[in-house]
């Protein structure tokens, strides 16, 4: 495999070791909070033109757990960082999914968050906003977390 390529995985945080032309892969573990209001609406944050993946489409709060840091430090940190939050949250699940010839395993979290979506700062991204589950399905959603939100309201619906 060229060079070039095996960069461009590598810089996507993927790690890669190349032996006789085949490629090994690595999880990557990444997080993210379900985070509802008071109607039920779920925060999504809008990405904006600078990622090489989903660039403008709609994802949840989280990011890649960095290397020391358990993921619900870093899903603490997350928060804090894009959007200054300090919330309680519970574990929900794992959640693996294939990405580019790998594999990502995500850490949801869920969360409840009493303010107005436009009342919060935001450091990444364009913006963030408050979504009912029937919304969702319109929008571009980054990563595979509209399975990942079905999931959840599908779930909050069953008795």
């Amino acid at each position: 495999m060229p060079t070039d390529a095996i960069t461009d995985f590598a810089s996507m945080g993927y790690n890669v070791v190349q032996h006789c032309y085949e490629l090994e892969w690595t999880m990557i573990t990444v997080v993210s909070a379900i985070l509802t209001n008071n109607d039920g609406q779920v925060l999504l944050q809008q990405r904006d033109g600078n990622p090489e993946l989903f660039p403008y489409h709609w994802t949840l709060p989280g990011g890649h757990v960095e290397a020391g840091e358990s993921p619900a430090e870093a899903m603490a940190r997350e928060l804090f960082e894009e959007n200054e939050l300090s919330l309680p949250l519970d574990f929900w699940k794992v959640y693996d999914a294939p990405r580019a010839g790998g594999f990502v395993e995500q850490y949801v979290y869920i969360g409840r968050l009493d303010r107005e979506a436009g009342s919060l700062p935001v450091h990444e991204g364009l913006r963030v906003g408050f979504f009912p589950a029937d919304e969702i399905g319109g929008l571009d959603m980054a990563f595979d977390h509209r399975s990942l939100l079905d999931e959840f309201f599908n779930q909050r619906s069953t008795p």
